[in-house]
């Protein structure tokens, strides 16, 4: 990105033409047409290009130590505003998502709890949690469907709340 403001820059973005801003901060163009040949444009472009970048080199001395306001902050994404409302949001989230879990851990029993936790969250299949604990995966089927009802009943989810495999 350039500095839209600068007159090196201006300059050095139109090859064709020598760019100036006069008095009244209106941009001046001044084209191959505007000189008699080729080769007194390009000696002229070539001034106007050494003298701006002099002139810009001299006056960052200043501007190397400060921060740029920008005209238009919606290139940058974020703000620090918004991403700290986010966080905050999810920190919400979160609490609200960890009392609905100590709440069904409350009336399941330890292995209800560990069955759902491991098909919900953990998105293993019923076979491979059959495969850990060294049983059938129809006991864990039915395992896990009784858990849903039993949540289902106590905290009246609907029946695809509590979890739906992908």
């Amino acid at each position: 990105m350039y500095n839209k403001k600068s007159d090196y820059a201006i300059n050095k973005r139109n090859p064709d033409a020598i760019v100036y801003t006069d008095a009244d901060k209106n941009e001046v163009k001044l084209t191959r047409d505007c000189f008699e040949s080729e080769e007194e444009f390009l000696r002229w472009k070539a001034w106007s290009d050494a003298e701006y970048k002099q002139a810009e080199k001299n006056g960052r001395g200043y501007y190397d130590h400060t921060v740029a306001l920008i005209d238009d902050a919606d290139t940058y994404g974020e703000t620090l505003e918004d991403e700290l409302f986010a966080l905050a949001d999810k920190l919400e989230h979160d609490e609200k998502c960890a009392a609905i879990v100590a709440q069904i851990r409350e009336v399941l029993t330890e292995t209800q709890f560990r069955r759902l936790w491991l098909y919900c969250v953990c998105r293993k299949s019923e076979q491979e949690i059959a495969d850990m604990e060294g049983v059938t995966q129809q006991s864990i089927s039915i395992s896990i469907r009784d858990t849903k009802k039993k949540i289902s009943k106590i905290f009246g989810f609907d029946k695809k709340t509590p979890c739906k495999k992908p």
